[in-house]
């Protein structure tokens, strides 16, 4: 039996953002259980930014987000292919509010950056290897029981003890389903369909959120005229777009989004994923904590899920390294790192949630008053600087 101070369930960029924070700052000894086997990649060959490419997954990361990269080594050799947002533009389609921001306007080098998932994750995996993080791939957890001292673990492969097992599967996690966690969930009978296009002018830097009739539009810059488009559909109406050629469906997408950002020209390989809110009441349990998806899955409406996260790990990474003398699995840790968390995770859910009931309403009373509200916003600070925090990723009680 292998025994480790901390076992991650999940490879993902969570599970491995968190391995490696903690394998920096401590000499615990750690493993990651991940189902996929390792794959080939090369960064300097990313396409992220290219339209033609067969993977549209790109994360948007708030400027926080990016700063904890820094801390981990990884920013520095992912700056040659993310895209800075320097800009956001906000609208509501066949209405005049509108609402403006600029990382000018705040003074910070960008609101956020948006990058490939691949090539993250492929650095995180690389910087990995170096602080010598025992990778259990392709593997997965089969059974556990939770000791008084310790987690026994049995994958398929191997039998494992751990002080403690931190759960970073995301969403669909089968190990939070064997570990006993209850979710609280609400379907929003909307999908999302993700793709990447270029338009025929640069972009200089702007994201742009459109709320439509049938849900936020949002287009993420990449590279020079690229974007990685997030589309919120009612369920079923995806079908047709799925299936159409690129030219009819960059007909609609252009339809439905106007000319702000150029003439659509060229579109990648079109996905789509079904959309709801996942929150769950207790975040930890008897040597055991969620971290990411596993514990939020949120609307993509404001692209915040990624960050949440994030913030997510770096609270339990700081709780961990202040006791990583201690027993890492025990509750007063482990209910520190949920008490801290939980204004963050609620205060998130509730604006996503929000936004997504508010623009969604075609009812007269709630178009007015958002376009009122967009307008408020676009000419007085103090209503705009919290759209502004939130886009880059900072909260109040830090």
């Amino acid at each position: 039996m292998q025994q480790f101070d901390l076992v991650v369930a999940g490879g993902g960029v969570a599970g491995c953002s968190l391995a490696l924070a903690l394998a920096q700052q401590t000499q615990l000894k750690i493993a990651i259980v991940e189902k996929q086997p390792e794959t080939e990649y090369r960064i300097e060959q990313a396409s992220a930014t290219q339209a033609d490419v067969s993977d549209a997954r790109v994360v948007a990361l708030a400027e926080q987000s990016w700063e904890f990269l820094k801390s981990l080594g990884v920013a520095e050799s992912l700056r040659q292919i993310v895209t800075p947002i320097d800009h956001i533009h906000v609208s509501d389609r066949g209405h005049l509010g509108q609402c403006e921001l600029s990382s000018a306007e705040y003074n910070v080098p960008a609101l956020g950056y948006v990058c490939g998932l691949s090539p993250l994750l492929h650095k995180l995996e690389q910087e990995l290897k170096e602080a010598k993080v025992t990778w259990l791939r392709p593997d997965s957890v089969k059974t556990l029981q939770q000791k008084e001292s310790q987690i026994l673990i049995e994958t398929e492969h191997e039998q494992l003890e751990t002080k403690l097992l931190v759960v970073a599967e995301g969403g669909e996690s089968d190990t939070r389903k064997k570990l006993g966690f209850v979710t609280q969930q609400k379907q929003y009978q909307q999908v999302a369909l993700v793709t990447n296009i270029r338009a025929n002018k640069p972009h200089h830097g702007t994201a742009y959120e459109r709320f439509t009739q049938d849900g936020p539009l949002a287009l993420l810059p990449l590279g020079e005229r690229d974007y990685s488009v997030v589309w919120s559909l009612k369920a079923g109406e995806q079908e047709d777009l799925l299936s159409m050629t690129d030219a009819d469906f960059l007909v609609e997408l252009q339809e439905a989004f106007g000319y702000r950002a150029g003439i659509f020209e060229q579109c990648s390989q079109r996905q789509s994923f079904p959309l709801k809110l996942v929150t769950m009441p207790n975040t930890v349990g008897h040597r055991c904590a969620l971290v990411g998806n596993a514990v939020h899955t949120i609307h993509p409406i404001a692209g915040q899920g990624l960050n949440l996260g994030l913030r997510d790990i770096d609270e339990l990474v700081k709780q961990i390294v202040n006791h990583s003398a201690d027993d890492i699995g025990r509750f007063e840790l482990l209910n520190a790192y949920q008490q801290a968390r939980l204004a963050d995770q609620k205060r998130v859910v509730s604006m996503t949630d929000g936004l997504v009931s508010v623009f969604s309403n075609q009812h007269i009373p709630f178009v007015i008053g958002r376009n009122l509200g967009l307008f408020a916003m676009q000419f007085l600070t103090s209503l705009k600087r919290p759209l502004a925090r939130q886009a880059m990723g900072q909260i109040s009680n830090r």
